[in-house]
């Protein structure tokens, strides 16, 4: 089966309950289409953030289910923008200094929609 997830949400501990089920689903041999990081989830993928030592950093979390799933990560650049969060392809446009990790690949909407249609489940956390 193809399983779509769509991250909503910035709770790190929401997102940590996506990546396990998404390692759990992986493993069980089902094919992960690229996780699309939506609304508030779109935090996930900012960079220079301070976490306190005693939180989650939802960055190293993501990257390290990348490395150990092969997993692909996108990120909606009209959501990111509107939270502060630019690609490099953006930032170079505008004059600015990229703001959003490069294991997240920007996309749009449409990317989404496309990805979706081929799904068998999607999961939204």
């Amino acid at each position: 089966m193809k399983y779509q997830f769509v991250i909503s949400q910035g709770n790190p501990a929401l997102q940590l309950s996506a990546i396990k089920l998404i390692r759990s689903v992986k493993n069980r041999g089902h094919e992960i289409l690229p996780i699309f990081f939506y609304q508030d989830g779109v935090v996930a993928a900012q960079l220079n953030k301070h976490i306190p030592s005693d939180e989650l950093d939802l960055l190293n979390s993501w990257n390290d289910a990348v490395n150990e799933l092969g997993i692909e990560l996108r990120c909606c650049v009209t959501a990111a923008g509107k939270r502060g969060i630019i690609c490099e392809e953006e930032a170079e446009t505008q004059g600015l200094t990229p703001t959003m990790s490069e294991l997240f690949s920007p996309t749009g909407l449409g990317d989404f929609a496309a990805n979706s249609s081929t799904a068998d489940r999607v999961i939204r956390f």
